[in-house]
């Protein structure tokens, strides 16, 4: 959970994928506990200094923090790129420099799910912004799709990244190449619509 959602993210960024730790993983589980039981989202020691770290809690679905870390990306000055706490999430989550991750999370006694994530190397260095931090180089786009069945419509959600190329070839030719890659969220499927659609 969320290394999937996270290289799609940096991907739109042109960030390389990461790769999930397991020692890093077990850590984080660990630390997911801590926060749990005090109920409160406290960076733990090591943040900033041996790792990069983003904290998050979600009354039933945790699924949907890493969504919102990125969200922050609109508050991100790219002319002026620096820590903000504003956007502190985002840029950890996209940082280029970052190799490895791991993530956990625990259940408190009220039901409610706490969820740690961590990133090595550290992350959200001062300085060190513009390079890790790039514009995006895909533009996400969503759509939703109808698709009909024998006795009722289904609905779909699709996700489509477009990125774009010029290429100039000598003497005069320029070449625009357009790559679509397109991911269908499918609530359910059936592989056989009737003739009458």
């Amino acid at each position: 959970m969320g290394l999937v959602e996270h290289n799609r993210f940096r991907n739109i960024h042109g960030c390389p994928p990461l790769t999930l730790d397991q020692s890093l993983t077990r850590e984080c589980e660990a630390y997911a506990k801590v926060i749990a039981e005090k109920e409160l989202l406290e960076g733990s020691s090591g943040e900033g200094i041996e790792y990069g770290e983003n904290l998050c809690w979600r009354s039933k679905n945790t699924s949907l923090c890493v969504r919102d870390w990125y969200a922050e990306c609109e508050k991100f000055d790219y002319d002026d790129p620096r820590f903000s706490k504003y956007t502190r999430h985002f840029t950890a989550l996209i940082w280029k420099g970052a190799k490895e991750m791991g993530v956990g999370h625990a259940k408190d006694r009220h039901g409610r799910y706490w969820l740690v994530v961590r990133y090595i190397p550290p992350v959200n260095i001062e300085g060190q912004f513009e390079e890790n931090v790039p514009r995006r180089i895909k533009r996400m786009v969503r759509a939703k799709v109808a698709v009909l069945s024998s006795n009722k419509e289904e609905k779909t959600t699709l996700i489509g990244f477009i990125s774009i190329r010029f290429f100039y070839i000598p003497p005069y030719a320029y070449i625009l190449q357009i790559k679509i890659d397109i991911v269908l969220q499918l609530k359910s499927f059936r592989s056989q619509i009737q003739n009458n659609i």
